[in-house]
């Protein structure tokens, strides 16, 4: 009799902690979790018993469940969950979870349209709650337009945020900021090249570490994306020369610079005979080098949030040595204006007897009104094409706000379609 009532104490044991598990699957992917019950509270756990969601819900439905970056990313599992919280507030979590056994969570509160990225553990917040904020990673963007040009950067578990009123920003997986949202940036792209590595954002160069090195003018350098010099087909054959030998990054920020491991950042420039005639185009070296400190994008942030100094592309000239010093990131002391190392290369042979000498005419600036090379007049979002949002982009599933606009308008040109350029003219 007393082994009976013990056998069955242990089923009712059994039948009541299966009440508390109860079995879901996945609707895409055949995800299986459980949901578990704890003061009243719902979370769910995965086969192994690790915690998904911990019991702080009033209620919670697995909605969706993409799986191998569902063609487009490079997550293991993303795990939609739409649950409702002790306040009564409507939630949107994405758990995001790799092949190497790390994992986020990225949650939106419906209601209040504020997000946040939690590194780990649900309950461990990186970046905390803001309005219409994006957060991918650049872990899972591998295939995005951020990392295009640097895929190791996807190795690191760093956070890409985008805030409408803001711009864009890079933090580690502990929230500390690389660039922060505060500088109030436009699209951050990653950059290698040659052992070194570095991050742009409209004509601003900074190392690994986030320390801007230099910023300069789309007027100090012919950009590969000019209308008028895009007719010549000897534009069009060199450039293509030059983006598959330097990896341009004009694709990104339209702006024509590159970079050489023996001669720094240049850019491109065009070469003229006496008579005003263009002979050919040429990559005009800076001699500003990256560091050893900036070979990886494995990197302490360096805190250092001022703007880098203003230099002339066409008329830069450093004369302490080619090498950017790597102890003298913040007093300006290598921004010289005295000979420079590397002298504009000369030309022989086909080129009409273009030679270099002192011209007869003079340079001076003309401002004039062109349409912006950005929306190419429309003065709509070149990203979202003016709708405001975006749907599948920057390694975040389905649609959210347009990092790179203001409702839909075209920021570098405030939507007016139009923008003001100051021109060298030659005469």
């Amino acid at each position: 009799m007393r082994k009976l009532i013990s056998y069955t104490l242990i089923l009712l044991l059994v039948i009541t902690m299966q009440g508390c598990r109860k079995k879901h699957v996945g609707p895409e992917n055949g995800f299986v979790w459980y949901e578990v019950k704890e003061n009243g509270l719902y979370g769910a756990v995965d086969q192994n018993d690790n915690e998904l969601l911990p019991c702080q819900f009033q209620s919670i439905e697995l909605s969706n469940d993409w799986k191998n970056g569902n063609d487009y990313t490079d997550y293991l599992w993303q795990l939609k969950w739409n649950v409702v919280d002790e306040n009564g507030d409507k939630l949107e979590i994405r758990l995001y979870t790799f092949d190497d056994g790390w994992r986020y969570y990225y949650t939106r509160n419906l209601r209040t349209e504020k997000t946040k990225a939690s590194n780990r553990d649900y309950s461990n917040v990186v970046i905390s709650y803001a309005d219409n904020q994006s957060i991918s990673t650049l872990y899972a963007s591998k295939k995005g337009f951020v990392t295009k040009n640097a895929p190791s950067i996807t190795k690191q578990h760093y956070f890409y945020v985008s805030i409408s009123q803001y711009g864009c920003g890079i933090y580690t997986e502990n929230g500390e900021p690389i660039i922060p949202i505060e500088r109030q940036v436009g699209p951050i792209a990653a950059c290698e090249q040659d052992g070194r590595a570095w991050y742009m954002y409209g004509t601003t160069v900074c190392d690994a570490h986030g320390t801007e090195i230099f910023r300069w003018s789309t007027d100090d350098c012919i950009s590969p994306y000019d209308y008028n010099l895009n007719n010549s087909r000897r534009f069009k054959d060199l450039c293509e020369e030059f983006m598959t030998q330097y990896k341009w990054f004009g694709e990104l920020v339209l702006s024509g610079i590159v970079y050489d491991s023996e001669r720094g950042f240049g850019s491109l420039q065009a070469k003229y005979d006496v008579d005003d005639n263009l002979v050919d185009y040429y990559i005009r070296y800076t001699g500003i080098k990256l560091s050893s400190n900036s070979s990886s994008f494995d990197v302490k942030p360096s805190g250092n949030n001022s703007n880098g100094k203003y230099i002339n592309l066409r008329t830069y000239t450093q004369g302490n040595g080619s090498v950017y010093p790597s102890n003298n990131y913040d007093d300006g002391g290598h921004y010289t204006s005295i000979s420079n190392n590397y002298e504009t290369p000369s030309y022989e042979g086909d080129y009409g007897g273009g030679i270099e000498r002192t011209p007869t005419k003079h340079w001076h600036n003309v401002t004039r009104e062109e349409d912006c090379h950005f929306c190419h007049g429309t003065g709509d979002c070149w990203t979202c094409n003016g709708k405001g949002w975006v749907y599948n982009e920057f390694g975040l599933e389905g649609t959210h706000d347009c990092p790179n606009c203001n409702h839909g308008r075209c920021s570098h040109c405030n939507g007016t379609g139009r923008v003001t350029k100051i021109e060298r003219v030659y005469e």
